[in-house]
């Protein structure tokens, strides 16, 4: 056809496909699609998630920044300032659409996130100057506080890959693996949520200067071992850690606990993680609730033709090996999903025409590149074969 035989600039300046409009600085961004990010993505989260969970251990038993704690101090501030420079080299998206002009991103960066980062990073280093001056870890320590608990709103920054993890699985996990995933999910978000709380606990139980009775719920938490008493800052740091994550856990599951409160901040603190752990529940035990119905509705169809099949085979009378065989026969075939054609997709109408064009070309180009010919032209004109994809697919 005249359309095949368009040149690139043709097509371009005649509208048929739509370019983004890119400057200089837009070929040494990354793209937020790619593996390498994506890998870089997820080594932040597990080291956000690390840094989030030890710092609520470290500030409540005030521990010696020392060793591997050490390393953490000086490597997590590194990890953040390289992680802006990141930010300002990775496209985003506005509306749907991919983003990969540097001025752009660096303009959504700064009405953003760049000020909450630029905070926690100063944080961290000014934190490490005094330190390392002053050799006073105690001071670098408290120093930290308000950057370290501001990176908590920052896990929101992260949200998106997390996006992207999760359509990783939808792509490739089954639905059962799927439902595993987020039980295995639910289960480590309730334990670090009781993490935090067992660290808060402990915390407020040694602040007898908070205290207007004079009085703690670690007084009260002593044992007799070996026939003598033995109070909890007596013990070891684990079986301290133990009873606070004990008490925790209570609080989650509304069960009774066995340390109460001796004071007007640890009666404050006891309702409030009361309520708080009351509605992380709920919101959990919902969340679980709609995924195990949604998992059960996409495998009704599937069961109600097994069952179809297993009553007529017992009315039947059929030979249990026959029955078996039968059985086993249609499960096999039935987890089979047919393959979908792009009209069994009608969201896909909703996309630009340039970014249709392009999924139909990626579809198609493995059977295209099969002949020499059109392998030539691909690497010839790619844009042009393109168009040739498009039309030809639309056309069917």
């Amino acid at each position: 056809t005249a359309s095949s035989r368009l040149g690139p600039n043709t097509i371009r300046s005649s509208g048929l496909l739509e370019t983004p409009t890119v400057d200089h600085g837009s070929q040494v961004l990354i793209s937020p699609n790619s593996t390498a990010h994506l890998i870089y993505a997820i080594m932040v989260i597990f080291v956000l998630i690390f840094e989030m969970t030890t710092l609520p251990f470290v500030l409540a038993w005030n521990l010696e920044l020392t060793g591997f704690l050490q390393v953490l101090v000086w490597g997590t501030p590194v990890l953040w300032t390289v992680d802006i420079g990141v930010t300002f080299c990775t496209g985003t998206y506005h509306k749907g659409e991919l983003v990969m002009t540097w001025r752009s991103v660096a303009r959504n960066y700064c009405k953003t996130w760049l000020m909450l980062d630029v905070f926690v990073v100063t944080c961290d280093w000014v934190s490490l100057a005094i330190g390392f001056t002053g050799g006073d870890t105690t001071k670098m320590l408290r120093f930290t506080k308000v950057g370290r608990l501001v990176r908590v709103v920052s896990l929101m920054r992260v949200m998106r890959v997390l996006r992207i993890v999760e359509d990783l699985a939808n792509r490739w996990l089954s639905e059962a693996r799927r439902l595993l995933c987020w039980l295995a999910l639910m289960f480590v978000s309730i334990m670090w949520a009781a993490h935090f709380l067992a660290c808060i606990w402990y915390f407020v139980g040694l602040q007898t200067q908070w205290s207007e009775t004079g009085a703690s719920w670690v007084d009260g938490a002593a044992v007799v071992a070996q026939g003598e008493p033995l109070g909890l800052l007596d013990a070891s740091i684990v079986y301290q850690y133990s009873v606070c994550l004990n008490w925790a856990v209570c609080i989650i599951a509304l069960a009774s606990v066995d340390t109460m409160p001796s004071n007007i901040a640890e009666h404050l603190v006891f309702a409030l993680a009361t309520m708080m752990a009351f509605l992380f529940g709920s919101a959990l035990v919902s969340l679980l609730s709609a995924r195990i119905i949604d998992f059960r509705i996409s495998r009704r169809d599937k069961e109600t033709k097994l069952r179809t099949v297993r009553r007529y085979l017992a009315e039947s009378n059929t030979n249990h090996a026959t029955a078996v065989a039968v059985m086993k026969q249609l499960q096999q075939r039935l987890s089979i999903h047919a393959k979908l054609d792009e009209r069994d997709v009608p969201a896909l109408q909703l996309l630009s025409r340039a970014l249709m064009s392009q999924l139909r070309f990626d579809i198609s180009v493995a059977s295209f590149e099969c002949h020499p010919l059109f392998r030539f032209f691909i690497g010839f004109d790619e844009t042009s074969m393109q168009r040739v994809c498009d039309e030809a697919v639309a056309s069917r």
